[in-house]
């Protein structure tokens, strides 16, 4: 991956070196192996990730900014809510609510994505505290990033950390595992489920249907339910195609005894196909 930055009479090496830098890192994140040449729209985009990154820092040590919005998983065959997925959500004092989008990968990239992701995990746990005796309830998912499986011992001890502060079962909390992390992280990976797994977590195997799909995930992982991209689900009432995938990925899930859990429903046609197929639960986008 390659950056490129042209100079000019006023340029300092510096300049040079930061901007070059800068087309790089676009060089990378538009799929590597290629060259970028730097311009001013590249300059804003990375004044615009730096702000960020700070807004950011300042969010985390407050802790007043970070927010825990709950999506709820239905039950396609009660109808019933039966458990929710735990969202990050900014609400900046000046810039109102910030896209996830935006400050998701700029927490990635800077390593700010350690101290959000305990944020989470604590609230939820938290809130875990009070759901759980509802027998109708099964538990919160919380979504696991690239950068906590790189260091094995973080995530587990994170968890374990959580759970015992709030006195919650093990099984009421779900991590929700993409597949790209595995395909990046296959080996520390492979660490951290099993010994999450351990402490009695459940673990989700999430987006399948996009990228590789390899069954070997499902076959060789302790995975207690999958998730279909949402990408799938979109067209599962009007495409044969969509509806077709969705069926075999909802046939082989229960073959391997999972759950099976539909992303992105929006609509009460793709509720009610879904629900023909046989899928356990739904939710939205």
């Amino acid at each position: 991956s390659i950056g490129i930055a042209v100079s000019t009479d006023k340029s300092t090496a510096t300049e040079l070196l930061r901007d070059a830098d800068a087309a790089m890192y676009h060089a990378k994140t538009a799929g590597r192996g290629r060259a970028e040449l730097f311009d001013v729209q590249m300059r804003a985009r990375v004044l615009g990730r730096v702000r960020t990154e700070s807004a950011l820092r300042v969010a985390l040590a407050t802790e007043e900014q970070i927010h825990v919005h709950y999506q709820p998983l239905v039950s396609l065959r009660s109808g019933r809510i039966v458990g929710a997925e735990a969202l990050a959500r900014w609400w900046h004092p000046e810039w109102g609510p910030v896209a996830p989008l935006e400050f998701i990968t700029v927490a990635e990239d800077s390593g700010l994505i350690h101290e959000l992701a305990a944020q989470i995990v604590r609230r939820a746990a938290r809130d875990c505290a009070a759901w759980q005796d509802d027998p109708d309830f099964a538990g919160i998912a919380i979504n696991v990033s690239t950068r906590q499986l790189i260091q094995p011992d973080e995530l587990a001890t994170l968890v374990m950390q959580a759970i015992a502060a709030h006195g919650i079962t093990p099984s009421f909390l779900t991590l929700d595992i993409t597949e790209s992390l595995l395909i990046e992280q296959l080996d520390s990976a492979r660490t951290v489920l099993n010994s999450l797994r351990d402490l009695g977590v459940h673990l989700s195997l999430d987006d399948f249907g996009t990228g590789y799909s390899s069954l070997s995930y499902l076959r060789n992982f302790p995975f207690d339910s999958v998730k279909i991209d949402q990408s799938l689900i979109r067209d599962i009432v009007d495409t044969q195609q969509a509806a077709a995938v969705a069926t075999a990925i909802i046939e082989m899930g229960h073959a391997l005894d999972l759950h099976v859990i539909a992303e992105g429903v929006e609509t009460q046609e793709q509720a009610a196909r879904l629900q023909e197929l046989g899928c356990d639960i739904a939710q939205g986008f």
